[in-house]
């Protein structure tokens, strides 16, 4: 779930109308103690997920390899990333809901829990073997209130800066350590004929944005966020001010993508690659190769950098997407054993997850495996099957089944786990769970206003403030913050 780092999500009627009907799941999700070991084999699984292989990249055979391995049968497609949080909750309200399925750690984990939808599988995890002093820090990013919903997807990720490193050595620049030096670059960039945007990303609020614009809100946020021991309206704090002038003044000096509030992210990723785009923030790892090898593909002697964090921010490291069961699930144990543990299992089952069949998407290579060229673009290699190899939360105990990445990729990473900062997901509220969809509309109408200059910032703060007052927002922070 590539797709982002301690951020509220836009929802629609979909939402409430899902939501009111998982109240009636009751207030906290089943609880399972028993040992896997005992779990009875499932005959069929249902899977949600919005990541990894499609049609075009053979998922049927995937499924097939999945069956002939485990004896059971996978109810699973393709599903598309817009439209996977909508068919999720729509699953949910017609009581459909799939075995087992993704979520985003930061705010879906915590709004499924708030609604009793999800599994409680702490018994089962604990049981499991999956907790290692190794990653004990990634599990309690996920915990909430003691309890374990979901398994991480993969271990911490988060976005990073990537730069024009052909268009810095043009213009004789180094790469930027603070702020002034950033927006010095970017006025810069403008200059050149071939730059039709500076700085490009998708929206400003919603759909990961925040963190993909983190080199402008900096040590603000206008998500929940918590300062000290209090939960708090980040679009309500002080230091939010400086950080919607900062982009005020970037997007009316046309240093920030004028279509940034229509782009999506896969509209902003399509620019940087046509080669007219100067800065680009997203995902470490497998992503930095991707970047530069497809901007290549257009501009040759094109070259990227990813950049350290400017000295006034941590990059986003998220909280991980997380892999639930439903509560209705008929056989919670056995799903668990034969789909989720199987997944991480370091052996078979977490080869199938990371690689894919063997002969169709990977290759043995001598002492590691090799992906093979993707369908979609025989010119690069395969990214992986759903796993991320390169975040994996347990190790593969045959270390040739592991595939050896290029540097690019690893040092990315490397950067990220340097310059950023652990996120943590925000607590239950069933106050928010009903109100979510107006409210986020409400924070990306008001940011929106203020940066495109419609607004000046304290009349758009104030509008804000007396709109979220009308939805409930004191509500959500008092349930937030355990008060009465």
């Amino acid at each position: 779930m590539k797709k982002r780092a301690g951020v509220l999500v836009a929802l629609g009627l979909a939402t409430v109308m899902t939501m009111t009907t998982l109240v009636g799941c009751g207030n906290k999700g089943s609880s399972v103690a028993v040992s896997t070991k005992e779990a009875a084999k499932p005959e069929k699984i249902s899977w949600y997920i919005n990541v990894g292989l499609n049609t075009e990249q053979k998922y049927e055979e995937w499924k097939d390899e999945y069956k002939k391995k485990t004896g059971i049968e996978l109810d699973y497609t393709p599903m598309n990333n817009n439209d996977y949080k909508q068919n999720l909750e729509l699953a949910f309200a017609s009581k459909k809901s799939p075995d087992v399925f993704n979520l985003a750690g930061a705010d879906d984990l915590p709004r499924y829990a708030s609604q009793g939808a999800l599994a409680d599988l702490t018994d089962l995890v604990k049981a499991s073997g999956l907790i290692t002093e190794e990653n004990k820090a990634v599990w309690d990013g996920v915990t909430i209130n003691g309890k374990i919903y979901g398994v991480p997807w993969e271990a911490n990720t988060g976005t990073i800066t990537y730069v024009r490193k052909d268009w810095l050595d043009k213009l004789g620049l180094k790469v930027p350590t603070t702020y002034d030096e950033y927006i010095n670059m970017l006025k810069a960039f403008k200059t050149l004929p071939e730059c039709k945007v500076p700085f490009t990303g998708a929206k400003l609020f919603e759909d990961g944005a925040v963190t993909y614009l983190k080199d402008f809100y900096q040590d603000a946020t206008p998500e929940f966020t918590k300062v000290g021991d209090k939960w708090v309206d980040g679009l309500e704090q002080e230091n939010m001010k400086a950080a919607l002038q900062r982009m005020k003044d970037a997007y009316a000096d046309g240093l920030i993508d004028q279509e940034i509030i229509t782009n999506t992210t896969s509209a902003a990723r399509d620019k940087w690659y046509a080669g007219g785009v100067g800065v680009f923030n997203y995902w470490a790892g497998t992503w930095n190769q991707s970047l530069e090898d497809r901007l290549k593909a257009n501009v040759k002697d094109a070259q990227v950098v990813a950049l350290p964090a400017i000295k006034e921010l941590k990059y986003n490291i998220r909280v991980p997407a997380v892999t639930c069961i439903s509560k209705d699930c008929k056989n919670i144990e056995g799903v668990f054993k034969y789909f989720i543990q199987y997944m991480h299992d370091g052996g078979e089952g977490q080869v199938l997850f990371e690689n894919g069949v063997e002969g169709v998407h990977w290759k043995q290579d001598g002492d590691h495996a090799t992906m093979l060229p993707n369908p979609q673009n025989p010119k690069e290699a395969l990214p992986g099957a759903y796993n991320p190899a390169y975040a994996r939360l347990t190790p593969m105990k045959d270390k040739t089944k592991s595939v050896v990445y290029d540097e690019r990729v690893t040092k990315s990473l490397e950067l990220l786990k340097k310059n950023g900062e652990q996120q943590i997901p925000q607590p239950t509220s069933k106050k928010l769970t009903k109100i979510n969809g107006d409210l986020t509309k409400l924070k990306a109408k008001t940011i929106a206003a203020i940066v495109m200059g419609k607004a000046s910032i304290d009349e758009g703060l104030k509008i804000y403030e007396s709109e979220s007052k009308n939805l409930g927002i004191d509500e959500v922070l008092k349930e937030m913050n355990g008060t009465k």
